[in-house]
């Protein structure tokens, strides 16, 4: 999103998806700054660059939705998200699909990498990692 703002992305780059899981809701409320400038980007590229955000939580017994637990007294993010692991193939084939050269780039865990790393090369997508461990 800086790189868009500062008119340095490759001129032909089309879209940019986030697909970020985490285990707590609450990590999502550290970009929403960020999640606004996607939003804001987006909007105002006149279709130039779309920038899409879909994020998961994957813990047990999070709510779906708006980010409240169901019954909860605490609000635990307003970013709305799903719950569950990512189907990152069908997340992964419109792109696959669209006939464009497209990059998978991962950071995260040794068992998302894998994932991650399959469903690209079944897709015939480029595909790069950062991996990091905790």
């Amino acid at each position: 999103v800086h790189q868009y703002q500062a008119k340095a992305l490759p001129p032909q780059l089309r879209s940019v998806t986030l697909v970020w899981a985490v285990r707590s809701p609450q990590l999502f409320n550290l970009f929403e700054a960020t999640f606004q400038d996607a939003a804001d980007a987006s909007a105002t590229s006149a279709g130039a660059v779309s920038f899409d955000i879909s994020l998961w939580v994957t813990a047990p017994n999070i709510a779906m939705g708006e980010g409240a637990s169901e019954g909860a007294s605490q609000v635990l993010t307003t970013q709305k998200y799903q719950t569950g692991r990512p189907d990152l193939q069908a997340l992964f084939q419109p792109a696959a699909a669209s006939g464009m050269k497209s990059l998978v780039f991962h950071c995260g865990p040794p068992g998302l990498e894998k994932a991650a790393r399959a469903a690209a090369i079944e897709l015939g997508m480029d595909y790069h990692t950062e991996t990091f461990e905790l």
